[in-house]
């Protein structure tokens, strides 16, 4: 992330937006002149719908918090909701890394029937080495919504510096704090309201993403939960016990991350450990995560990353 200075203070400014699916964040993070940490912020907004624009209500948020912050005209990363993309893993023949890019934006704008005037075509290397067979993750994002991101970006004083899937751009930032993620095989699922999408990487490397399409909201435990109830004449059996845990409401996810975690890893190098993130996440996912995937898991440290997070 660009570093903004602020000349006043002597200190270092970096900022970031995230178009989160049901919120909009803005994260700022103060570091003295070696680079430590000295406070942070994290601000929560209403959510924007970035295929139809951001609200100007938003907006004129983020302008006012970009003022206090002193960051007028800094440069900022983005992130947008996995919803927002299409993603897909393919293999293509053996290439160089320069007639790579080639093919595989070729075959992205094949897969997904895309035009390099409709959306934004990217793809990631997955493994391999040039000489053989490539494994790749094919991204296309609609132009209209770059174009709606990068508008509130800058209507609200800064500047884009790039704009990144936000699953992608969370388990690297997890693997920059963390040491012992860049190290064996490492799950990560980051949880959405209608889209969970499940990394895994091996030695720092990405090597499998899939996107789990469903209605992943977490449901308040002050609400009553959605249940199917027998009628007393015809013998049926519940879908649910009315007493049943919160973990319920996990299984179907947590069975589509098992198969997932089949397909990357198979049972040669099972990971270590499966990180869950994202507002759509919540505690008892872990759990039902743990009876079914058989891994130890817990939810992402998010809170750590920053210090002094404020929230409104």
């Amino acid at each position: 992330m660009d570093v903004i200075r602020n000349m006043l203070k002597g200190r270092k400014i970096s900022a970031a937006i995230d178009f989160a699916a049901d919120r909009t964040r803005l994260l700022v993070q103060q570091a003295d002149r070696t680079g430590a940490a000295v406070s942070g912020r994290a601000i929560e907004l209403p959510g924007a719908d970035l295929a139809q624009g951001v609200r100007d209500s938003v907006v004129e948020a983020l302008r006012q918090h970009v003022r206090e912050q002193r960051l007028r005209d800094g440069r900022c990363r983005v992130t947008v909701a996995a919803a927002c993309f299409r993603c897909e893993m393919a293999t293509l023949p053996a290439m160089t890394d320069a007639e790579l890019a080639v093919s595989a934006r070729f075959e992205a704008m094949d897969r997904f029937n895309v035009e390099p005037s409709d959306a934004v075509i990217r793809h990631l290397p997955l493994g391999g080495a040039a000489g053989a067979p490539r494994s790749v993750l094919l991204l296309t994002l609609p132009m209209v919504t770059a174009r709606h991101a990068a508008e509130a970006v800058m209507a609200a004083g800064l500047q884009m510096d790039s704009l990144e899937h936000a699953a992608i751009a969370g388990l690297r930032a997890a693997t920059a704090l963390d040491a012992d993620m860049a190290t064996g095989t490492v799950a990560w699922l980051h949880v959405e309201p209608r889209v969970a999408s499940l990394l895994v990487q091996q030695d720092g490397e990405l090597r499998f993403l899939r996107d789990i399409e469903g209605e992943w909201a977490s449901t308040p435990r002050t609400q009553t939960r959605t249940r199917v109830a027998p009628r007393e004449d015809d013998g049926s059996i519940p879908l649910a016990p009315v007493e049943s845990d919160e973990s319920w409401r996990w299984s179907s996810l947590a069975e589509e991350a098992l198969r997932g975690l089949r397909a990357a890893c198979g049972d040669a190098s099972w990971p270590t450990r499966l990180i869950v993130a994202g507002g759509a996440a919540d505690e008892s996912l872990c759990q039902a995560l743990v009876g079914v995937c058989g891994v130890q898991t817990g939810l992402a440290a998010c809170a750590d990353w920053m210090t002094g997070i404020d929230g409104i």
